[in-house]
């Protein structure tokens, strides 16, 4: 009896660990890229004058060059038990406690004039993964959320198909324009990011320059100092959520992979597994996902060995513009197919 108590207690934690994984790359993923309308006006402040160090995000596509990891051992003689399998992590704009216009249905039966217009949830960051262990790489892509896509013969932001349609439609599209398949998704809204930041504890970083903004209708302010630091969720949330970089989002991108880098990192570390339990059962509450107790089983092999995995950034191509109703991203997809498909 006490052996198979201790064997459940076992697999309980290395289901969290694995858990973790996905769900840490859930957590950065999130407010990472949050666009403009996740506070009105916000950042909208003169650009920083000070100099960071960025990617090179040319349409001039070079594999060797996106590639930012490294392994300390001879990749030949490292053997990766598992399969390939790609997660797409959605991180949402939802935030109640700001916003109270996301459902006026009830506000609106004693309107007699037009109806309120409600708030629309949408994905703001989108994020693929792909653990590959034949190719012993793991690819980080975000997809730009406003990317122009046609679902039904009609022009849409992918972001709003979120809401419009469903997760897995979704999904579906970001198959249709990359050419890889997605097997699991993660959805995690801004305000549960901070909240499982929290839960699994400060993250150290290297914040790229002097950040300083505040929103006074709102109430909300970003003060943190160039350097290396400890970052709990609050201060995450402002590391990831400050725009006014001198190149504006190349170098917000930049942070947020380096951020979901990070995050996953730690919580593959061995230090976690005593605060497993706990861990997990705060965390999981946070997360829509497909990414099940069997998936879970099935890729434990792959993700346990992370840290030996090479890491490799792939730059959706496209050109950003901007219009009357804000920015908008046009892809080019015909690039985009067989750029990724290196990856398949």
């Amino acid at each position: 009896m006490v052996v198979k108590v201790l064997s459940v207690i076992k697999n309980f934690i290395i289901t969290f660990c694995v858990a973790g994984l996905m769900f840490g790359g859930i957590a950065w993923l999130i407010v990472s890229y949050a666009v403009e309308n996740i506070v009105p006006g916000f950042g909208d402040g003169p650009d920083s004058n000070n100099s960071s160090n960025t990617n090179n995000t040319s349409n001039n596509y070079n594999p060797e060059s996106e590639n930012n990891g490294q392994t300390e051992e001879n990749s030949d003689d490292i053997i990766i038990i598992g399969n390939t399998f790609t997660v797409l992590i959605i991180g949402t704009d939802y935030q109640p406690a700001i916003f109270k216009d996301y459902n006026l249905s009830e506000a609106n039966k004693s309107e007699t004039g037009f109806p309120a217009k409600e708030r629309e949830e949408t994905a703001d960051s989108i994020i693929l993964i792909q653990f590959n262990p034949t190719t012993k790489k793991i690819i980080f892509s975000s997809i730009p959320s406003n990317m122009i896509v046609q679902v039904d013969g009609v022009d849409i932001q992918l972001g709003s198909l979120y809401k419009n349609k469903n997760i897995k439609f979704l999904s579906d599209k970001v198959t249709a324009v990359t050419g890889l398949k997605i097997n699991y998704y993660a959805a995690i809204s801004i305000e549960n990011f901070q909240k499982i930041v929290d839960t699994i504890g400060e993250i150290t970083y290297d914040v790229p320059i002097d950040m300083s903004y505040e929103d006074k209708t709102e109430g909300y302010k970003i003060n943190l100092k160039k350097g290396t630091q400890s970052l709990n969720g609050d201060k995450l949330l402002q590391l990831l959520r400050y725009r006014s970089y001198a190149n504006g989002n190349v170098t917000r991108m930049t942070v947020a992979l380096g951020v979901a880098k990070t995050i996953l990192a730690k919580l593959a570390s061995p230090d976690n597994i005593g605060n497993a339990v706990s861990i997990y059962s705060k965390c999981v509450q946070y997360i829509d996902t497909n990414f099940n107790e069997a998936a879970l089983t099935e890729n434990i092999e792959t993700i346990f060995a992370y840290s030996k995995f090479e890491i490799v950034d792939v730059t959706y191509p496209g050109e950003s513009k901007s219009s009357g109703s804000g920015e908008y991203f046009t892809p080019n997809i015909t690039e985009a197919l067989n750029r990724y498909r290196i990856y398949k």
